[in-house]
């Protein structure tokens, strides 16, 4: 092989090398951002591409290398270095231009995943609430006899099969309790009932203590509900957990029904 063809080849190797690695930095990234922010972005298939596409960028990062030092040696072997046209030799210097590209590929970067994060819960927060809505004008009738039952401890033990019976309706919302209100050493408490509570705890006192805690905006929202008769919903999301809260007021009782999912991937891509 000539000489100038294997400087040629070299240099191609090297600007692979350099793109390669300038990708997985940009990766790495937007991995960083992602995990700091919990933000979510992209759908499974999607992310499972990206990791493809980073493992297939290292084995790329390692040949390019190999054939780069393979090539060096053999025109070190051949020539001497002064004998080789500076031209081709000449390593180009960052400057200005580069380092404000650079910043303007991490700006776009940052933008599109916290845009992305945005779209994703915006969108989950209106799929929660269309279906939840849509859910809850079906079973009217399941709803009614929940407050009705709440009154009644000789129906009470039934709730758990009909919340049970609520969210298997839906992907959405793969999880629904109930939430209530109760008295202990006349403070209000919230008590929860899920598909898998005991119906013996029911008809004890408090549910057999089965409280539910909640952290400040949540029980904020709550006290609103049970001593102020706040009908709004509440919608609420942190890192990957969706909740939305749904009062409800039948004139025999007032509840909560919480639907919440848990969604590790977002919505963009396939």
């Amino acid at each position: 092989m000539k000489l100038k063809t294997k400087i040629r080849i070299a240099n191609i190797s090297i600007w692979v090398i350099v793109v390669t690695i300038a990708l997985i930095a940009l990766f790495f990234f937007g991995f960083l951002i992602s995990n700091t922010f919990d933000l979510n972005v992209f759908e499974n298939r999607t992310s499972d591409f990206i990791w493809i596409l980073f493992a297939a960028s290292l084995v790329i990062v390692a040949c390019g290398a190999f054939l780069n030092i393979s090539l060096n040696i053999g025109i070190i072997a051949e020539s001497k270095i002064n004998e080789i046209p500076d031209g081709q030799v000449k390593n180009g210097s960052f400057n200005k231009k580069f380092l404000i590209v650079i910043f303007l590929v991490l700006s776009i970067i940052m933008g599109f995943l916290f845009l992305g994060d945005f779209i994703t819960r915006q969108s989950e927060k209106s799929i929660l609430i269309n279906e939840c809505t849509e859910t809850l004008a079906r079973y009217d009738n399941s709803i009614n006899y929940i407050s009705k039952a709440l009154t009644d401890t000789s129906l009470i033990g039934e709730i758990p099969d009909i919340l049970k019976f609520l969210e298997e309706q839906k992907q959405e919302f793969p999880s629904i309790i109930l939430i209530t209100s109760g008295y202990y050493r006349e403070q209000l408490s919230y008590l929860r009932i899920t598909p898998y509570t005991s119906k013996s705890d029911l008809k004890k006192e408090m549910f057999n203590f089965s409280l539910y805690p909640c952290d400040k905006n949540d029980c904020d929202y709550l006290s609103e509900v049970f001593e102020k008769d706040k009908s709004d919903y509440y919608f609420w999301s942190e890192n990957n957990n969706y909740r939305l809260y749904y009062p409800i007021n039948t004139g025999e009782k007032k509840f909560v029904l919480l639907f919440s999912k848990y969604n590790r991937y977002g919505h963009t891509g396939s």
